[in-house]
This record gives structure tokens, C-alpha cells and sequence, in this order.
């Protein structure tokens, strides 16, 4: 990195440290049976998020280091082809997805875990010509995951049998920014502390986390839900403190004289303010075990219905992030204060049943899809042979119909 560069980096390294890594993700089954995965994305700085399509035949590797020179490179040994068209959502216009859906019905999601975050570890002997050698573990970097699991799988039982074939390594932002995918690009945030939420459209759902350097932990997710820090295990133990709550209005209380007042004889009566009682201790704020609480509930207390995605719009609505409700300042040495803000920068609503990937951003608020099961969607953007087809996240308001939105790319490879 020239001193330009460098510069760079450095001045605008501080703004990134402010950025809050919050998302939420989670599954519904409707009445009628169908599947649908519902996932909010808040970050401080614009991601630069695009919609990707990735054909059947596409040829895939991941980001490798050298463990002897600490460089990366895109000409690892480790490689794939899709066997599942899928469309994705990146961040910063890099090839890796952080949000997806394939045509046989999983969905894949990244989401942050700051400060508990601890991949495993390339040993200097698994290294050959910057890549793993043939008697090692496919070496995978982190932010490769989703796209190493929609490209090849089609159930969370699929993806949880392979994972001992991958030793998953995580790149640090410094390595990030002098590797092949840093031209020209935003910069990262400053940690890639990640965990993985999938689901199928079966209805299974598990969370994969690598906490130790050592191995992983693949968690059952009962309750179809994760957010953030702290691990998975920790929030289903706090979700002991609100086993109370539900989703009926309390009734009337009596409460008669008391020892303490003996001069007082008559009961007295307490009285819900109104409806909507049920949920007072529910935590309202945004942090990620608030909104784990709050969805994990809201999830059991949601009335049947036969539109699995119009329950996911709801639930997405409760946790939505707007400007203004959360931002951090940094003041550096010549008192000059940084501000950044928490925002919603996008969500997705992906129907495992019927192949529909819905998606919305911050400033345009009405949900988009791209039918993946149509005919002429499906030969477009899936086919083998077909090219990549990028669009942005904040297309027009009022496109629903999103398919007619996207371009052609030139980085694709297919086989």
C-alpha cells in the first residue's frame, strides 16, 4: 500500500471503528405449511450492498493466505462449481454474499459476533503456492461461507456434514485491504467477527459458530432465531427471564387488606392501562439481545396465518433501525468530532417455498422481489453458461417487479 494509500486508510480507519454490526434473521412457517426467512441488516456505513445472481456451472474459490508471508490470494487450491443457481446480496461490491437464497430452497445469512469470533487457523504446513495442500482441509475464509454453502447444498443437514471437509480461517481487515478484492472499494469495518444462520425450506434452522480457534459449534435452533453477540447459547438461556410474557392481555388483579394497614378493610383492584399489557417488560431497544428476546417472542405469539411473508414484513418492522436512534462520536486529537449513525440499510424476505427473494432498502421501503421459480428467471439468471447479472439494493422505488432490473457482469465464471 503506497503512503497515499495508507493515508487513506488511516484517516477514514477511525470512522469505521464506530460502525454498530447488527442484524437479525429469523424463520417462519405459515399455516398452510410454507417457509419463509425474514433478515434486517443495520450498519453505520453505506455497504454498497448489490443483488448477485450465480448460474449453475459457476466456478467459485475462496480468498486463501499464506500462513509463511501473511498474503492472500485468489489462486487457492480450494474450488467449487455451483450446483444451485442462488442470488445473493454482497458488501462492499466484493465477491462474497452475505445474505442468500438458492433454488433448492436454503438460505444463508452472515451476521456479525464481535468480540467472540475465533476461526481456526491455517498451519504453516498446509500451504502450498499460497493455497491448502491436497492432504489438508479445504481452506475456506469466513467471508467465503455462504456462498461455499448455497453453491453446493440444499439442506441445513447438507451443510452441517460437510463442514469438517473445511478448515474456515478469518481475514482480518488489514489482510482484507491488500487483497485482490480491495481496488478501488470502501473500506471494511474493522472486525469480521461473523456466525452463520441457515435455514431450508423444510423448516430446519441451524446457527454455526467458531468461538475457540479449535473447531465449531453447530446449535439447533428451536426458536428460528439469532442477531448478534453474545453466542447463540447465551441467548437462549436469557430468554429464561420472559417466559412470563405472552400474547394474552393480563386480566384484572384483586388485592386484599394487608397486615401493614389494619384500618383498611376494603379490596383493591388493579387494572391493565388499556390493551396491548402483555408485553410490558418485553426490551424495546436495539441492541442484539433485545431484539433476539423480542422476535424469539413475537414468533410464538403471531397469529396463524396462510402468508408467511406478510408475517415476516411485520416482525422485520420491529426491528428496524432509522436514523437518529442509535450513532457513535469519536473525537480525535485536534477536537474534531466523527459521527456515525445505525441504520437499516437493507432486508430481505426470502421464501424458501415458493422461490421469491424479497428485498427492501432504507430509502426505499417498498419490497421488491425477484421471482426465482419463473420460468424466464430461471433460465436468465441460472442456466449453466448464463453470465453474473448485478443490481443495486436501492433500486427505484415502485420496480416490484425486480427481475428486469438486472445487468450483466463480466465476474462470473462458469464451466
Amino acid at each position: 500500500m503506497n503512503s497515499q494509500s495508507k493515508t487513506f486508510y488511516f484517516a477514514l480507519l477511525s470512522l469505521f471503528c464506530l460502525n454498530a454490526n447488527a442484524c437479525t434473521d429469523f424463520i417462519y412457517k405459515s399455516n398452510d405449511g410454507d417457509i419463509a426467512v425474514g433478515r434486517d441488516m443495520e450498519f453505520a456505513s453505506n455497504l454498497l450492498s448489490e443483488l448477485v445472481t450465480h448460474p449453475r456451472g459457476e466456478v467459485q474459490s475462496s480468498l486463501t493466505i499464506d500462513p509463511e508471508s501473511n498474503t492472500t490470494s485468489l489462486q487457492g487450491d480450494y474450488q467449487w462449481d455451483v450446483i444451485y443457481g442462488y442470488i445473493g446480496i454482497n458488501t462492499l461490491n466484493a465477491n462474497i454474499t452475505f445474505d442468500g437464497m438458492n433454488e433448492a430452497g436454503l438460505a444463508c445469512s452472515i451476521l456479525m459476533l464481535p468480540d467472540f469470533a475465533d476461526f481456526q487457523k491455517v498451519p504453516k504446513d498446509s500451504s502450498q503456492n499460497g493455497g491448502p495442500s491436497t492432504s489438508s482441509p479445504n481452506v475456506l475464509m469466513q467471508l467465503n461461507f455462504c456462498d461455499w454453502a448455497l453453491a453446493q447444498f440444499n439442506s441445513t443437514e447438507e451443510v452441517e456434514l460437510q463442514l469438517p471437509s473445511i478448515l474456515l480461517w478469518g481475514i482480518t481487515p488489514t489482510q482484507f485491504v491488500n487483497s485482490p478484492w480491495f481496488v478501488n472499494r470502501a473500506l471494511p469495518p474493522t472486525s469480521f467477527d461473523v456466525h452463520y444462520s441457515i435455514h431450508d425450506k423444510y423448516g430446519n434452522s441451524i446457527v454455526i459458530e467458531y468461538t475457540d480457534g479449535l473447531t465449531y459449534k453447530v446449535h439447533q435452533n428451536s426458536v428460528g432465531v439469532m442477531t448478534n453477540s453474545p453466542p447463540f447459547d447465551w441467548h437462549m438461556y436469557n430468554l429464561n427471564q420472559y417466559i412470563g410474557l405472552s400474547g394474552k392481555n393480563p386480566a384484572d388483579v384483586v388485592l386484599g387488606k394487608t397486615t401493614l394497614n389494619k384500618n383498611y378493610n376494603e379490596n383493591t383492584v388493579f387494572k391493565p392501562y388499556g390493551m396491548q399489557s402483555n408485553f410490558v417488560g418485553l426490551p424495546g431497544s436495539f441492541s442484539s439481545q433485545a431484539r433476539f428476546t423480542r422476535i424469539a417472542l413475537f414468533l410464538q405469539t403471531v397469529a396463524p396465518t396462510d402468508d408467511a411473508v406478510n408475517v415476516c414484513n411485520h416482525l422485520l418492522n420491529s426491528v428496524d433501525v432509522f436514523l437518529g436512534s442509535n450513532y457513535y462520536s469519536e473525537v480525535s486529537d485536534d477536537g474534531k468530532e466523527t459521527l456515525g449513525m445505525d441504520m437499516s440499510q437493507w432486508a430481505t424476505i426470502r421464501d424458501l417455498t415458493n422461490k421469491k427473494f424479497y428485498f427492501r432498502s432504507y430509502n426505499g421501503t417498498q419490497w421488491k422481489v425477484v421471482d426465482m421459480a419463473f420460468e424466464e428467471n430461471a433460465d436468465r439468471f441460472f442456466t449453466r453458461g448464463s453470465p453474473t447479472y448485478t443490481m443495486s439494493v436501492s433500486v427505484p422505488i415502485g420496480a416490484y417487479n425486480a427481475a428486469s432490473d438486472f445487468t450483466e457482469s463480466s465476474n462470473s465464471t462458469t464451466a
